[in-house]
């Protein structure tokens, strides 16, 4: 199992949303709209670390839709049916119509974690093994100061 950070959650709004030109953004500010939220059954990580969020921010979302991948999340943004919040790492989908803005104050780091089955891997997943472990060493010692271990 590998573990890395994900430090910037940031939520997405559609282009043409009112607080889509902010350079910041409290999670309070979007606690009166509509989410889109991927399914906890694809990511329940990600949902929990977003419910408490909210729920350390003062409110409980209203959670209009959970579609189970990212893609159809930011589909589903960009449409207007509402907002949501996602690792930075989502920022590598293009979507047009979708605006990313950071968190105003910084939110703690979201833990990702890779898993695989037992025994010899294919190449490919081998491979992507070995550049999380080259990489481990730069992540932990980028968010030091959010990993204790």
């Amino acid at each position: 199992m590998t573990t890395g950070h994900d430090r910037d959650l940031s939520p997405e709004l559609a282009d043409r949303h009112a607080l889509a030109c902010s350079r910041k953004i409290s999670l309070e500010k979007l606690a009166n709209e509509n989410w889109v939220l991927l399914s906890r059954s694809t990511a329940p990580e990600i949902v929990d670390g977003f419910m408490l969020l909210c729920a350390n921010a003062g409110f409980s979302p209203r959670v209009i839709n959970e579609p189970a991948t990212i893609q159809a999340v930011l589909t589903m943004v960009a449409a207007g049916v509402g907002v949501s919040l996602a690792p930075s790492s989502v920022r590598s989908i293009y979507q047009p119509g979708v605006t990313f803005i950071p968190i105003r104050p910084d939110p703690p780091p979201l833990d990702l974690v890779g898993v695989r089955p037992a025994g010899e891997p294919p190449p490919t997943v081998a491979a992507f093994i070995d550049v999380l472990r080259q990489l481990r060493p730069r992540i932990r010692s980028k968010y030091a100061r959010y990993h204790s271990t």
